[in-house]
């Protein structure tokens, strides 16, 4: 998660062995933090860019960014 291009928040998820040509489906939930501990929706908006990259071991496969 960038804020302003600057690094913010970073979440490390791991998958196990995916067979070859399978469908597979997966599913994570992310609590939120108190509102006390949030940053106010208002600076989020539009200075925010979630960036998700998909790995095969090592090696990037996959990259996309959204605001």
């Amino acid at each position: 998660v960038l804020f302003y291009g600057q690094f913010l928040e970073d979440w490390q998820f791991s998958f196990g062995f995916v067979i070859p040509n399978s469908t597979n489906t997966w599913k994570q939930t992310i609590e939120a933090a108190d509102e006390e501990e949030m940053i106010p929706a208002e600076l989020l908006s539009g200075n925010t860019v979630i960036e998700t990259t998909l790995f095969d071991s090592d090696s990037p496969i996959a990259s996309q960014r959204v605001r």
